[in-house]
C-alpha cells in the first residue's frame, strides 16, 4: 500500500481499495471520540484497538498478551503511554520540530484516518502532517505462524522528499507468564521480575521473567518468552528502555543497552530515515507470545533470514485466504447494489461465525469427532457403536449417521446424534468492554489439527446458531435438540454450553454477577425462532 486517498473535510466512512485489499476507511478521526475496534484472524491471534491508536493483542486469551490487556476505557487513554509509539523529528536547535503520530495530542496540522479490511483481519492507522507533507501509516496484520505484524510506511506527499529522524516501536512489551489479572492488580511487583534482552539475535528482542512470581520458597523457573523482531528499512538502533521516548521528544541522547531488567521492556527502533520524492520507506515489526526455547531459536533464525519479508507476507496472505474460505461457507460474500451493505453483512457473518462456529464439512461430519462426542457423553453407547462407526472411514454424511442411529432402535444413540454439532472456529467470546466475559480462542490443538467444538454463553450462542442455520438448515434439528436438552424442566438454563457439557454458574450472594440463570422469555423466543 502506498497510495493515500485525498483527505476529506468531514468525518465519515467509505470503501476504498488499497494494495489489492478492500478497506472501510474513516477520515477525520481526530474529530471523533475514541471507539473500540476488534481485529479477527483465522488462528488464535486476537487484537483490540482504540481508534486513538493504542491497542492490546496476543494469542489465545488475555493471559497471553504481547501488550497489556486493558478494559476499553483505559485503552482509549493509553495512547503514547503503552503500546505503539512513534516520534518523528526534523531540523536542529531552535528550528527542531517534533511530530508524534497517534500520540496523546493531535498536531494542529495533522489529520487522522483509520481503516479496517472488509474481511476483518487487518487494520491501519494513518496520520498526515499537512505542514510537512508526510504521511505515517501503520498496518496490523495476523501471521498465524509468526504472530502479529506491524507494518510502517512513511509516504512523501510534498514531492520534495524527506529526511527525518524516527523513533518507532512498542512500549511495555509483556514478558510471557504474567496473567492479565496479576498485571492489572500487581503491575509494580510484576515489573520487578521483567527482563528484556537483545544483542546476540540481530533484530530480535526477548522478553521474559527472571522467575515465575511466587512467595513460596521453591524453584519457579520461567521457561517461555515473548519475542519481537523487525525487517525492512527500520531505523538502525534497537532500544529496550521506554525512557528513550521522552529523551527523543526533548532532543536528549539516550544510550542503547542489550539488557534491561526490573522495569517495563520496550522495542524501539531509532535513527535517520530518508523518503524519496513521492516515495515510500517501510519496515515491519513482528511479535509473538508464549514461545518455548526451540520456538525462540526458530524465531531468531527467521528474523535473520534474507527472505523474512516474503515468509511473513505469504503467511499473512495464506491466513487471509483461509479466512475467506471460512466466510464463504457461511454465505458471507453477497453482492448487491450497495457495497457498504455487503461489507456490513460480511462483518456480521465474521462475528457470528467466531461466536457460534462454522460447519466446515457441510452436510458431512468427521468420524473421529463424533466418536469423541460419544465417548464424552455416553460410555455405554461408545462401547456399543464406536467400532462399527469407525469402520466407515474418515467422514460420513449426516443422513447416513441418522439412518444408522434409527436402525439400532437405541433412543440414546439417536439423541446423541441429534446433539452433535461438528462446529469449528468457535471460541469463547468477550472483549475489553465486557471484563467479566473472558474470551478464549483455541482453533488448533497441540498437534496443529483443527479443533471441533464450541463454547459460548447460553443466550448468545443460540442467537449465533439461528443465523448459521440459514446457511446450514440440515443441522436445525441438532440445534433445537441441544437447546431443549440444555434447559431444565422448571425453566432454568446453564450459564455456558460447550461441546463437552454445560457450565452452571455458582451462586454467590456477595457477587452480583453470579447467579443461576432464569430467562423464561428468552427460552420461548429462542426456541420459537429455531423451530
Amino acid at each position: 500500500m502506498t497510495a493515500t486517498p485525498p483527505i476529506t473535510t468531514t468525518s465519515g466512512g467509505t470503501l476504498v481499495e488499497l494494495g489489492g485489499t478492500s478497506w472501510y476507511r474513516i477520515d477525520q478521526l481526530e474529530r471523533m471520540d475514541p471507539f473500540l475496534v476488534s481485529v479477527m484472524s483465522n488462528s488464535d491471534l486476537w487484537l483490540f484497538a482504540s481508534s486513538a491508536g493504542s491497542l492490546t493483542l496476543g494469542r489465545v486469551d488475555a493471559d497471553n498478551a504481547l501488550l497489556p490487556y486493558e478494559t476499553d476505557d483505559r485503552l482509549h487513554r493509553a495512547a503514547g503511554i503503552t503500546g505503539p509509539v512513534t516520534v518523528i523529528t526534523r531540523g536542529e536547535g531552535a528550528g527542531r520540530e517534533v511530530w508524534r503520530p497517534f500520540g496523546a495530542d493531535v498536531d494542529p496540522s495533522a489529520h487522522r484516518a483509520l481503516a479496517k479490511s472488509t474481511v476483518g483481519n487487518q487494520l491501519f492507522f494513518e496520520e498526515t502532517h499537512g505542514g510537512w507533507g508526510l504521511t505515517f501509516r501503520v498496518t496490523w496484520s495476523p501471521a498465524p505462524h509468526y504472530g502479529w505484524v506491524r507494518s510502517i510506511e512513511l509516504i512523501d506527499e510534498s514531492g520534495a522528499g524527506q529526511r527525518v529522524r524516527v523513533l518507532d516501536g512498542l512500549i511495555d512489551v509483556m514478558p510471557s507468564g504474567i496473567g492479565s489479572a496479576f498485571e492489572s492488580a500487581m503491575s509494580n511487583l510484576a515489573d520487578a521480575y521483567k527482563r528484556a534482552e537483545t544483542g546476540r539475535w540481530g533484530s530480535a528482542a526477548i522478553y521474559t521473567l527472571e522467575s515465575r512470581i511466587t512467595d513460596t520458597a521453591q524453584p519457579a523457573e520461567s521457561l517461555s518468552a515473548n519475542v519481537v523482531w523487525s525487517f525492512g528499512d527500520a531505523p538502525a538502533e534497537l532500544l529496550l528502555d521506554e525512557r528513550a521516548v521522552r529523551a527523543e521528544v526533548e532532543g536528549r541522547a539516550w544510550p542503547a543497552t542489550d539488557l534491561l531488567f526490573g522495569r517495563r521492556g520496550s522495542y524501539l527502533r531509532r535513527g535517520e530515515v530518508v523518503v524519496t520524492p513521492n516515495g515510500t520507506t517501510s519496515w515491519s515489526l513482528v511479535g509473538d507470545t508464549g514461545l518455548d526455547h526451540a520456538r525462540v531459536l526458530d524465531c531468531v533464525a527467521i528474523a535473520q533470514h534474507p527472505g523474512a519479508a516474503d515468509l511473513v507476507g505469504n503467511d499473512v496472505r495464506d491466513g487471509t485466504a483461509q479466512l475467506r474460505r471460512f466466510l464463504a461457507g457461511s454465505d458471507g460474500f453477497q453482492s448487491t447494489g450497495d457495497p457498504v451493505a455487503d461489507a456490513h453483512h460480511l462483518s456480521n457473518v465474521m462475528s457470528n461465525s467466531m461466536r457460534g462456529g462454522l460447519l466446515p464439512y457441510g452436510m458431512s461430519l468427521p468420524i473421529d469427532g463424533f466418536i469423541d462426542h460419544l465417548e464424552t457423553w455416553n460410555l455405554p453407547a461408545f462401547r456399543a457403536y464406536a467400532e462399527t462407526i469407525e469402520a466407515w472411514g474418515d467422514e460420513c454424511t449426516l443422513a447416513e449417521l441418522h439412518g444408522y442411529a434409527r436402525s439400532t432402535g437405541d433412543a440414546d444413540l439417536e439423541r446423541l446424534v441429534l446433539e452433535y454439532l461438528p462446529l469449528a472456529f468457535s471460541r469463547r467470546h468477550g472483549d475489553p468492554s465486557r471484563p467479566w466475559n473472558r474470551f478464549s480462542i483455541r482453533v488448533r490443538d497441540e498437534s496443529g489439527d483443527e479443533v471441533f467444538g464450541y463454547q459460548g454463553n447460553w443466550r448468545d450462542i443460540f442467537q449465533n446458531w439461528e443465523a448459521l442455520l440459514l446457511s446450514h438448515p440440515g443441522f436445525a434439528s441438532h440445534a433445537v435438540a441441544k437447546f431443549v436438552n440444555a434447559s431444565t424442566l422448571d425453566g432454568h438454563n446453564p450459564y455456558r454450553i460447550t461441546q463437552e457439557g454445560v457450565d452452571w454458574e455458582v451462586p454467590d450472594p456477595h457477587d452480583p454477577w453470579a447467579h443461576i440463570g432464569y430467562w423464561g422469555d428468552h427460552q420461548v423466543v429462542y426456541l420459537h425462532r429455531l423451530l
